[in-house]
């Protein structure tokens, strides 16, 4: 375990302004007694723990194809308009990247240890920002700052964020816990793929799950498998948006499943390969799946199926067809699916690439 050499000034004031982590109460307030507040916002479900204390939103890119940019918004969120400009100021604040960390770790205040995702500081000479000065115009509430990459040069063993937190602002209240972002940048590994689904389930009849016979395609664009590390992977469900495991009901429609979402695990050894018509085909067994979910109290939760064939968790790369050509990678991933007081559901993705992950 890491040992954390903390400013304890600043950590009493962390302790005085946070009220609730993630989980306060920002968006329920009354639009009538409030007051716009300044913060990070996402489209993208965050990677961090639900009640840790800043957010942590995932970027993937590609280690061959350049320098990379991304684009972050910054909202000026509530029930007023605005009628001046605001002037923001950022900086990049490597002390809120050790708070979230020991947050996940070892706890915070007293608190248990989340057991979330812990991150490295993002090197300087691995990114650049185009600027820590950022407006939200007159009559806008959004503002956006760009940070380009270098995929290049990133230690492809090592997992980095870049946390900036909002200084500044000439107008309304700094978030408590969302005018801070740690941004996870990864390398996207051999396993990150956007794939054609067809899905198979068994033991959730009485809860109008699809319960056996032929496996059913879920719609397109169907799922990803989105890089979290070197060789770890969550379920990207394409179709829906978001990261919640995709099913079929009992009608044979499309669904998913709330407070879960596989995390599976490959072993970066390959355990085979094979010469195919021409072209080199490698294999990298699957050996473990988790719920990158936190419980909500139903106790959902997966492993891999002990009955599966060796033909199966067997994940399938053609090393020689082109990333965009259809089935450049494959694998039937079976394994268990459960929660207190039902049967287990037995469950297979089948599952062949149909090009990078978006």
């Amino acid at each position: 375990m890491k040992n954390y050499i903390l400013k304890i000034s600043a950590l009493a004031f962390s302790a005085i302004v946070a009220t609730g982590c993630l989980d306060d109460d920002k968006y329920a307030l009354d639009p009538s007694t409030t007051s716009n507040v300044i913060e990070f916002t996402d489209p993208n479900v965050p990677v961090s723990p639900s009640g840790s204390i800043y957010p942590a939103w995932l970027r993937a890119y590609p280690v061959d194809q350049g320098d990379q940019t991304f684009e972050q918004e910054i909202s000026f969120s509530g029930p007023n308009s605005n009628n001046s400009a605001i002037s923001l100021e950022l900086e990049v604040d490597e002390f809120a990247l050790e708070e979230y960390n020991m947050h996940q770790e070892i706890g915070l205040y007293g608190g248990d240890p989340l057991e979330g995702k812990s991150y490295e500081l993002l090197p300087a000479d691995h990114y650049e920002i185009e600027s820590l000065s950022v407006t939200i115009p007159k009559g806008s509430t959004k503002g956006y700052f760009s940070v380009t990459v270098h995929p290049g040069m990133f230690d492809l063993t090592k997992s980095y964020a870049l946390p900036v937190r909002i200084k500044t602002s000439s107008k309304g209240a700094l978030s408590a816990h969302f005018s801070v972002g740690i941004f996870a940048i990864v390398i996207k590994n051999k396993f990150d793929w956007a794939w054609d689904v067809k899905i198979g389930q068994s033991g959730w009849a009485a809860y109008g799950i699809q319960d056996g016979g032929p496996l059913v395609a879920f719609p397109s664009p169907g799922m990803g498998t989105a890089t979290t590390g070197p060789n770890t992977n969550q379920c990207a469900n394409l179709a829906f948006g978001g990261s919640l495991l995709p099913g079929i009901d009992a009608s044979g429609g499309a669904t998913q499943f709330g407070a879960a979402s596989p995390l599976w695990t490959f072993d970066l050894d390959m355990v085979g390969t094979e010469e195919i018509e021409g072209q080199t085909h490698e294999y990298y067994q699957v050996i473990l799946v988790d719920n990158a979910i936190a419980d909500d109290g139903r106790g959902r939760d997966f492993f891999l199926d002990p009955a599966a064939t060796a033909e199966e968790n067997l994940f399938d790369l053609n090393v020689d067809a082109p990333d965009d050509e259809d089935g450049k990678a494959k694998v039937v991933m079976k394994f268990i699916f459960i929660q207190n007081g039902r049967p287990e559901n037995k469950y297979t993705l089948d599952l062949e690439s149909w090009g990078p992950r978006p």
